[in-house]
């Protein structure tokens, strides 16, 4: 029975780490995001992300995960002014024809022919990239970017030590590679502006799971999301 016990605990461990992400310290130490069933791990969330901020080197480190339904698709964390995908900073990890890359994006204004323009590469190389990852349907990233001094984006300067909307959002490719409209119509987003160093852990029931729209902080507190059309 010991043994059968010790086996649970290892295979929980080995769910929660396999790819390279964890929810230890979520509220407290690092910020949480997860999209999925109560109770699911970074193996299971049909999305998650975490983000840690080194006030000391000035850079956040952001791990983020997506369950993909083709092999060609992304998983990506945006910072918006309004909590809307136009005029959004973007930072996408694609995997096209088995190679995973982090790529910076940025999503430009609304037009009147179209309330989704297609996202705009602004590098291939924005940052360092710690790990990244597609194995099995899931694809991984982490990756350091600073929290300031990384650019102009559509006219707005995305310093991250500001309060921002963040915007989670995983879906496939077009042929060529590029960003395609993500899975979810209703992306979720963090509900509202806030610092990356105000820590929260939040919980969105997904369609498959639930049909409220509310984010639950796991601590208790209830607060509703805002999703995006």
């Amino acid at each position: 029975m010991v043994q059968f016990v010790g086996e649970v605990i290892a295979l929980a461990l080995f769910a929660t780490a396999v790819c390279g992400l964890d929810f230890g310290g979520c509220g407290k130490t690092k910020g949480c995001f997860r999209y999925g069933g109560n109770g699911c791990t970074p193996s299971t969330c049909d999305y998650a992300a975490t983000w840690v901020v080194d006030a000391t080197e000035n850079t956040v480190e952001v791990d983020m995960t997506a369950a993909l339904t083709a092999d060609n698709g992304y998983v990506a964390f945006g910072f918006s002014v309004d909590g809307l995908m136009p005029s959004a900073d973007v930072y996408a990890a694609t995997n096209y024809q088995n190679n995973v890359e982090l790529k910076h994006y940025s999503n430009p204004a609304a037009t009147a022919n179209s309330n989704h323009p297609a996202s705009v590469l602004v590098s291939t190389t924005p940052t360092s990239v710690t790990s990244k990852s597609y194995s099995d349907g899931r694809i991984s990233c982490r990756f350091t970017r600073p929290l300031n001094g990384a650019g102009v984006v559509n006219g707005n300067t995305y310093d991250l030590t500001e309060s921002w909307y963040f915007l989670y959002a995983y879906g496939p490719l077009s042929g060529d590679g590029n960003l395609a409209k993500h899975y979810i119509d209703h992306t979720p987003t963090s509900g509202k502006k806030q610092r990356l160093i105000e820590y929260d852990d939040q919980l969105l029931y997904s369609t498959a799971h639930h049909t409220s729209a509310t984010v639950t902080s796991i601590a208790g507190l209830v607060v509703f999301a805002r999703l995006l059309n």
